[in-house]
């Protein structure tokens, strides 16, 4: 492996029965905010849930950043109505006798409905979700390493491995990798059985 690449574990880990999934956490958390634990001796990278009370290890580094979307346009502002024309000032009364509380009047008709206001500026979030997948070739290769790529601008938030032999197939690694091709996620492993073809595949989660 070289070690130019920067590998980042981020929302799943290895899985003990050796079968596939894709992970994705609930990422960003209510704030827009990504939390995320650097161990800097691995240079493993791993997004947290910090809302859900998911905490950095002793030997790893907290770190967190934000992601919001573009501001909608402002909406145009409606015509100011005309001022009506103050009346003269009468001369104050006497205050006379308090009458009696009369009865409670019917309830008069609903009154029409008003016309719909301009749209909001749009929200943050997460955009542009979709899942990239990559397989090896079926052959009888003791081990085996293959990375799926996020397209151009996009950037990997979890991903997932599936072997085609999973009961002779030991997973050494399934993690994110940031290299010069790109962001994506890389799964590798090591088939116990010489004798039969196999399949590695990877998968990973890509957003805007």
């Amino acid at each position: 492996m070289k070690k130019n690449l920067l590998r980042l574990a981020i929302a799943a880990g290895v899985m003990g029965a050796v079968t596939a999934g894709a992970a994705l956490a609930t990422i960003p958390g209510s704030t827009g905010t990504i939390n995320g634990c650097y161990e800097k001796r691995t240079g493993i990278l791993r997004v947290i849930d910090a809302e859900a009370g998911r905490q950095c290890s002793s030997f790893e580094t907290p770190i967190s950043w934000n992601q919001a979307g573009l501001q909608g346009p402002t909406g145009d502002k409606g015509p100011t109505g005309d001022k009506g024309a103050t009346g003269d000032k009468g001369p104050q009364g006497d205050a006379g006798v308090a009458g009696d509380k009369g009865p409670v009047g019917d309830k008069g008709p609903v009154g029409d409905k008003g016309p719909q206001g301009d749209p909001g500026p749009a929200g943050g979030g997460i955009t542009g979700w979709e899942r990239v997948n990559a397989h090896s070739p079926q052959d009888q290769t003791a081990f085996k390493r293959v990375t799926a790529y996020c397209p151009s601008g996009k950037h990997v938030v979890g991903g997932g491995f599936a072997a085609s032999a999973p009961q002779t197939i030991e997973i050494i690694s399934s993690a994110a990798v940031v290299d010069a091709n790109g962001e994506g996620w890389g799964a590798s492993g090591f088939s116990r059985d010489s004798t039969n073809a196999w399949i590695m595949n990877a998968q990973a989660i890509c957003v805007s």
